[in-house]
């Protein structure tokens, strides 16, 4: 649900349950993160062949981080983590041990970092850490998101990291959003 929520508004790109089921890397013990999509001109990327047939010098490109959690607190620790991830995951150093799902990602993320020099244009990244609770504007908190914006920008791989904590009041936003998005009213002019 989440995933969906955050990535579908991105994509032009009608999703599936296998895509939405391809954006999850949390399984199989993935620490940190949730969803890991690439996005290139508004379609989902899942392999390097399609990151390669979609790529060219003027392609836009957004990679996009999810960590959800259903706590009714936002957690400095939990987000510390996901930051923490974020890094490692697009690091060439990587420290942690990663699932198989999640190795695959970065594998398809090190062969897009391979093509970065031929955008004319950097990717932009999305962190967006969920919880259920209730965004309370924690000082402490913004400070870490600074610090992880900094550290995710000093990699010199994206033109900007924008980090957004999506609280369930904003989550029920944006679902509503994306659900008037994909609605459409058919008129027959004739009964049928």
């Amino acid at each position: 649900f989440v995933n969906y929520t955050l990535v579908y508004p991105k994509s032009d790109s009608q999703l599936e349950v296998e895509d939405i089921l391809n954006i999850n890397i949390g399984d199989g013990g993935t620490i940190g993160i949730d969803g890991f999509a690439i996005i290139i001109n508004n379609q989902l990327v899942f392999t390097e062949e399609d990151l390669s047939d979609s790529l060219n010098q003027n392609s836009k490109v957004d990679i996009i981080f999810v960590q959800s959690k259903t706590s009714p607190t936002f957690s400095l620790g939990d987000i510390s983590v996901f930051g923490n991830a974020v890094s490692d995951f697009i690091s060439d150093n990587h420290q942690m041990v990663w699932s198989d799902n999640g190795n695959e990602k970065i594998k398809l993320f090190e062969f897009f970092v391979s093509k970065i020099l031929d955008l004319e244009e950097r990717p932009v990244c999305y962190l967006y850490y969920v919880t259920t609770g209730r965004d309370d504007k924690d000082t402490n908190i913004y400070n870490e998101i600074s610090n992880i914006k900094k550290r995710i920008i000093d990699e010199n791989l994206f033109s900007d990291c924008k980090i957004e904590l999506v609280d369930s009041s904003s989550l029920q936003k944006k679902y509503t959003k994306l659900s008037q998005k994909i609605s459409n009213t058919i008129e027959f002019k004739n009964k049928v």
